[in-house]
């Protein structure tokens, strides 16, 4: 039952032109009362803005003297649907109005925002007050379920222009053509007691004095170019804004846009569709986006198609589907969309989900070229330069990126920077390549960041200037440059243009070296063999030069063939040094006696025999070589070209261990946790531990930290453990990194820092470590020190899976179990989870005995 008129106030209001503010009151009209509505959330009563524009149809905003009353939001900040502002029964209030044709939207916003108290004059000027009484009142007090006469928003639920639709003061299209209707709209006598319909938006009865209206009579054609004024109108909002205000223009266009697009105007629907893509003036949202696009791009709207395509191509809010890109880019580029002309030409160009096809791409690229589409004119030149699909012509690819450069595009201004650098297609000139990278530069572009501090570092084209070259290394390093970061670790490293900060380049080398830059890979190494900036590690160094060597690195590879030479941090592997080996052996030399079983051991320059090994390290052992005998135990343990014996292994180890060789003291302390050869003791063990992990061994001090962390053999304590895995992960040991990275994740030892966790796990993961993969793959999918993401997180579940991780198969499982990331498939769940629990994964068997039923387990 609706609650009747009497039951609320009168909210009584005057309209003020704009162009009046700022001189003498001219008030429009006299009074007129809009019966307030009724929040019973708040038990408060408020105006809602659409009743305002029932009356005042180019109303503004409203203000109560010179106080602008600022729309009704949430704890958030956020306005609330429908808009409305606070009543003032006692008060009268000033309607703010302005023709629709404005001239600027920034100063209506100036005045929405109350940074000033007046706006300028504008230079429509309404001619003559008139009085205008009118009440005005609302059947139903409490503030209205949205719902609509016109085309539903994608989800169903209403989303309407009420922040200024000009549409609120017509007839529905339904009422066009009925003569009931419109004829009730005008009348010289007022009567007191009629209503306004808010839902069809007409008003019962009024008088004008000294004016009189015409009857309304809308034409369908009226009414569609009212729909196109009101597109156009938030099109001035979204087109205008500046600086601080651009928030709000976005707020305010999206209302008209709204107005527009819910009755079916396509244009409208493409605008909302951009904005929620992109985040203008709301929330990003790829989901609203996709629906709103889809919705004009059936209408045949090219630019909503071609958006489409990008969120296909780009897994923005769906699964990537290259062929549902390819259909939408299709469309669009058919009815001469140079953007979509430019995508479809790359996705040939790339092989994207279809055969890569120079001469298709190049067609594309010229359909695009042709509208002087500046993508589509740098990638003709990009293929003319390359020799992609036609016979390199350096000539021709100057003609094209200078043609798109022109048009604004940086990369084409970073390539022609480069050309002319280097006399590629053009005589070589510094100058007149500093200037395409400063012109590019302006617009941000890393590349030129990059170039343009190369440029000032040797002095090419301009003075040499350190100082200079190393600011614009930061910006590109900064927007994740690789040769930047890699530029930046030098400068750091040798003082060139910044103070010398080892420490600084082996974060600035590690972040390039992450993303497979052979040169900071190998820079990095360097640090690690000579201890600069980071704890000492050969066989650090070595991994990453073995990394940059593979990549082709000629200084890595020399580096790496000197640490084989001088055996630092990675394996020998020449015949001539087994040779060697064998001839100081026979003449009963220990350590060369131990190198010739590590030999034999693992295939340096000869074949691979564990009994060789075997008899080798005796032979060294009973002279006496402590690592030798230790070397003999862990074979004998592992049962390798000999019997398994624990108990004779459990006697060399215990030599080994009291002549204080650290490899021993771990592998007797082995012993004594699992009880082989001797009856199992967690103190004991834990002792041997620490001996061994004092004297600096890796696997000793990760070791030691579990056993503090788990409680075992010691007393529980996060913080010792944390020392322990910070000591092991500094010698770059991956179990530990991903151990202090897990510390740093749930806060124990250490504050809870989620950024450090992605780091010690990311440096785990760098290494191998499938567990520390596990750990990213949670990180990304709970949004902890990242955004959430569950493609990413399923991207590293994958990862770990396919190599046997069990975590991540019972984590990959439930992301297809649930549609996270991945297609939902409770087969593929159940497969996933067989392989996890055979490997006694109990949460997976969990599952297994009852897939609806499912938690987690973290």
């Amino acid at each position: 039952m609706a609650r009747a008129n009497h039951e609320a106030p009168l909210q009584a209001f005057r309209s003020v032109c704009r162009g009046n503010l700022s001189g003498s009151a001219a008030f429009l009209s006299e009074t007129v009362n809009i019966r307030c509505r009724y929040d019973i959330c708040t038990k408060e009563y408020i105006i809602l803005w659409s009743d305002i524009l029932t009356v005042f149809k180019d109303a503004q905003h409203v203000r109560d003297g010179n106080t602008v009353i600022q729309y009704l939001a949430n704890v958030n900040f956020e306005l609330l649907q429908p808009l409305q502002i606070s009543a003032y029964p006692d008060t009268v209030l000033d309607v703010i109005i302005d023709p629709p044709n404005i001239n600027s939207a920034i100063e209506h916003l100036h005045t929405m925002k109350n940074i000033s108290s007046s706006a300028p004059e504008t230079s429509v000027v309404l001619n003559g007050a008139r009085s205008l009484t009118v009440t005005v009142t609302i059947t139903d007090n409490s503030i209205p379920t949205l719902s609509s006469s016109s085309a539903k928003s994608p989800q169903g639920e209403m989303e309407t222009a009420l922040q200024c639709n000009d549409e609120s003061s017509k007839p529905p299209l339904s009422s066009v053509n009925s003569p009931s209707q419109t004829s009730g709209l005008v009348s010289k006598e007022k009567n007191d007691s009629d209503d306004i319909d808010i839902n069809t938006l007409s008003i019962s009865e009024y008088t004008r004095e000294e004016q009189s209206i015409d009857e309304a009579n809308y034409t369908l054609q009226e009414t569609k170019d009212e729909i196109k004024s009101l597109y156009d109108l938030g099109l001035t909002f979204y087109e205008d804004g500046q600086g601080s205000f651009k928030d709000d223009r976005f707020l305010i266009a999206k209302g008209y846009f709204l107005g527009a697009a819910d009755q079916g105007y396509a244009d409208a629907q493409n605008k909302l569709g951009y904005m929620y893509q992109y985040g203008q003036g709301v929330s990003q949202d790829y989901s609203r986006a996709l629906e709103w696009h889809i919705l004009a791009a059936h209408k045949g709207h090219a630019e909503s198609q071609c958006s489409l395509g990008d969120m296909y191509r780009d897994c923005k809010g769906v699964f990537r589907d290259y062929d549902r890109a390819l259909e939408w880019y299709q469309k669009a580029a058919e009815q001469g969309h140079a953007k979509a002309q430019y995508k479809l030409g790359a996705m040939y160009h790339n092989g994207e989900g279809i055969p890569q096809d120079y001469p298709r791409a190049m067609e594309w690229y010229w359909e695009a070229a042709s509208q002087e589409y500046a993508e589509a004119e740098y990638s003709l030149g990009s293929m003319y330069h390359y020799g992609e699909g036609i016979s390199r012509d350096d000539s021709k690819a100057i003609e094209w990126y200078r043609k798109s450069a022109n048009h604004g595009c940086a990369a084409a201004q970073c390539e022609l920077g480069c050309m002319y650098e280097r006399g590629e297609g053009v005589i070589q000139d510094y100058a007149i390549s500093l200037e395409w990278f400063e012109k590019a530069v302006n617009q941000g572009h890393s590349g030129a960041q990059f170039n343009l501090g190369r440029m000032y570092g040797e002095g090419n084209g301009t003075y040499q200037d350190l100082n200079e070259a190393t600011t614009w290394y930061q910006r590109a390093a900064g927007q994740g440059h690789i040769g930047a970061q890699n530029s930046l670790g030098i400068a750091y490293e040798n003082g060139l243009g910044v103070e010398q900060n080892c420490t600084q380049a082996a974060r600035w080398y590690r972040e390039a070296s992450q993303r497979g830059d052979a040169a900071a890979q190998c820079n990095l190494g360097s640090l690690y063999e000579h201890g600069r900036g980071v704890t000492t590690s050969n066989t650090r160094a070595a991994s990453l030069y073995q990394r940059s060597a593979d990549q082709g690195y000629a200084i890595a590879q020399n580096r790496l063939d000197e640490l084989c030479r001088d055996r630092i941090g990675v394996d020998q592997d020449h015949t001539e040094a087994f040779k060697r080996f064998q001839m100081a052996a026979d003449q009963g030399t220990t350590a060369a006696q131990y190198n010739l079983e590590s030999s034999y051991k693992n295939g340096r320059g000869v074949t691979a025999s564990g009994t060789l090994a075997a008899s080798s390290y005796q032979q060294s052992a009973d002279q006496g070589h402590t690592i030798a005998q230790n070397r003999m135990d862990e074979l004998c343990r592992d049962e390798i070209g000999v019997d398994q014996d624990h108990t004779e292994t459990f006697k060399r180890l215990q030599i080994a261990a009291d002549q204080g060789v650290a490899t021993a003291q771990y592998n007797l302390g082995s012993s004594y946790e699992n009880g082989r050869g001797i009856t199992a003791s967690n103190t004991l063990a834990a002792s041997l531990y620490r001996r061994s992990a004092d004297q600096g061994y890796a696997v000793a001090q990760n070791r030691m930290g579990e056993l503090c962390r788990d409680g075992i053999g010691v007393d529980q304590d996060h913080t010792e453990a944390f020392k322990w895995f910070q000591m092991a992960a500094d010698q770059g040991m991956a179990a530990a990194q991903r151990n202090l990275g897990f510390l740093y994740q749930i806060g124990k030892g250490v504050a809870k820092d989620y950024s450090r966790a992605m780091e010690f796990f990311n440096m785990a993961v760098e290494q191998g470590d499938l567990k520390a993969q596990t750990n990213l793959g949670f990180m990304y999918r709970n949004g902890l020190g990242v955004t959430k993401d569950y493609v990413k997180s399923v991207e590293c579940f994958q990862w770990a899976a396919d190599r046997g991780d069990e975590r991540a198969q019972f984590m990959l499982g439930l992301c297809y179990k649930n549609g996270q990331g991945a297609p939902k498939s409770d087969f593929k769940a159940q497969e996933l989870w067989k392989m996890a629990a055979a490997q006694g994964s109990a949460a997976a068997q969990n599952c297994l005995d009852n897939c609806s039923q499912l938690t987690p387990q973290s």
